[in-house]
C-alpha cells in the first residue's frame, strides 16, 4: 500500500519476499503486527514512492526521482534484473537485499519514466513521451516482440505498436494487454480468450482467429490490426 507519507506497508503472504522485508515471514496474521508495529519498505536511502503496482508476489513502485524498482518474485524475470534463477533471482527475501535494490535500467531508448503498469506476470513501463517497454512473462506474446520468450530485463527495442501510433493509455488484464492510441483506436495482444483480449465466441474482434498475438514477427507494429469497435 502506497500511503500519503509516500512510504509504502505491504503485509500478508510473503514466500517470495513480495512484502520488501528481506525474509519470508508473513504479516498480518497475528498479533502485533500491523499498525505502528508494521514497519515502512526500504526503497532505497532517501527515496519516496509516487506509484505503486501488485503483480503475482511481486510489488513495483516509481520512486519520486522517476525511477523504478521491483521486488519478490522472480521466476519469469518480472523484477527487471536480467536474472530469472540463483541465489539472487527473487529480491526481498534474504538479508540486506533491499537497502541494496537499485534501479531498473530502462535501456535505450526510454526517457523519463512516466507510468508504471501490471500485467499478470509481466510489467510495463511508459516514459514522458509515451514509449513503452514491457518484461516477464511472454508465452502469449504479450511483450510484442514476435516471439513467446521471457524478457528478464526492459528490451532494448520499444514496442512497436505501428507506424505514428501515440499510446494514450495501456489496460491490462492477466496476460493480455489492450493499448488505447491517440487517435482513438485500440490494439490488444497477448493471450486472447472470451472476456480479455477482444475474443468473442472465438472471433477475435481485430479480424484474426489467433489464440494469440504478438508471439510471430508478423503480429507487431503495422500488421497488427485495430479492434474493430
Amino acid at each position: 500500500m502506497l500511503l500519503d507519507d509516500s512510504t509504502v506497508k505491504c503485509w500478508g503472504e510473503n514466500q517470495r519476499g513480495q512484502l520488501g522485508k528481506d525474509s519470508t515471514v508473513d504479516l498480518g496474521d497475528g498479533p502485533g503486527e500491523m499498525g505502528d508495529s508494521l514497519g515502512i519498505v526500504n526503497i532505497g536511502a532517501g527515496r519516496t514512492a509516487t506509484d505503486i503496482i501488485g503483480l503475482y508476489e511481486t510489488v513495483c513502485v516509481k520512486r519520486d526521482d522517476n525511477t523504478m524498482i521491483c521486488w519478490g518474485r522472480n521466476n519469469l524475470g518480472q523484477v527487471g534484473k536480467g536474472n530469472t534463477a540463483g541465489a539472487n533471482a527473487a529480491i526481498g527475501d534474504v538479508g540486506g537485499e533491499m537497502a541494496a535494490i537499485a534501479a531498473i535500467n530502462m535501456n535505450t531508448g526510454f526517457g523519463t519514466l512516466s507510468k508504471i503498469f501490471s500485467m499478470g506476470r509481466s510489467v510495463c513501463a511508459m516514459d514522458t513521451v509515451n514509449v513503452v517497454k514491457c518484461w516477464g512473462y511472454n508465452t502469449y506474446g504479450q511483450l510484442l516482440k514476435g516471439n513467446t520468450t521471457n524478457s528478464t530485463s526492459p528490451p532494448a527495442a520499444v514496442m512497436s505498436f505501428g507506424t505514428g501510433l501515440v499510446p494514450a493509455k495501456v489496460q491490462s488484464y492477466l496476460d493480455t494487454i489492450c493499448v488505447l492510441f491517440t487517435n482513438d483506436r485500440i490494439k490488444c495482444f497477448g493471450r486472447a480468450r472470451t472476456g480479455t483480449a477482444g475474443q468473442v465466441n472465438g472471433v477475435l474482434l481485430n479480424g484474426s482467429t489467433e489464440n494469440s498475438l504478438g508471439d510471430t514477427g508478423t503480429e507487431t507494429g503495422d500488421t497488427l490490426n485495430y479492434v474493430n469497435h
